[in-house]
């Protein structure tokens, strides 16, 4: 990315500053992850990379996380990676951590302290209870990484992929 595109993603994603983060879910392998504005889930960020979740320099959860099978099922005698279905919900680590670690009520005030973007389209979202968010943008190719957009506004989406930034909204 070029010093304008950096600059315009940082002017785009910095309107999360101080909204409320709310527990992430997923459709298949894309994390969504809403933020509010006025207790309404006003922001999303949609990930379809490599990310984490951090607290106290340990991981809570992680991309590779909705690819391994939850405590219940990896603990079963029968258990066989070929009948595994990581994509039904509950099934898998990330939806076992995602229950675990966030729910509305441990998030109630949490909030968005500091948003950094790098040359990279790496995303860096920092919490007011020392959460972090690290998007890890992971491909050379053109093909989407994570995006960013306010609800309802289809022409607000900002698409980031390994070669290109596209303001959805020119």
């Amino acid at each position: 990315m070029n010093n304008n595109d950096i600059k315009t993603v940082r002017e785009m994603v910095n309107i999360l500053l101080g909204k409320r983060l709310f527990p992430p879910t997923r459709a298949a392998n894309m994390i969504c992850i809403h933020f509010d504005d006025d207790k309404a889930h006003r922001y999303a960020v949609h990930i379809q990379c490599a990310f984490r979740f951090t607290l106290g320099g340990k991981i809570i959860v992680g991309y590779e996380d909705l690819f391994q099978p939850n405590s219940e099922i990896g603990s079963r005698e029968d258990f066989s990676w070929e009948n595994f279905s990581w994509d039904v919900q509950g099934n898998n680590q990330f939806d076992e951590q995602n229950r675990k670690f966030f729910c509305e009520e441990s998030l109630k005030d949490v909030a968005v302290k500091k948003v950094n973007v790098n040359r990279l389209g790496d995303l860096n979202i920092a919490f007011s209870n020392g959460l972090a968010l690290e998007i890890f943008n992971n491909s050379c190719e053109n093909e989407e990484n994570w995006r960013f957009f306010e609800l309802g506004n289809i022409d607000s989406h900002l698409v980031i992929s390994g070669t290109m930034i596209e303001n959805e909204d020119e």
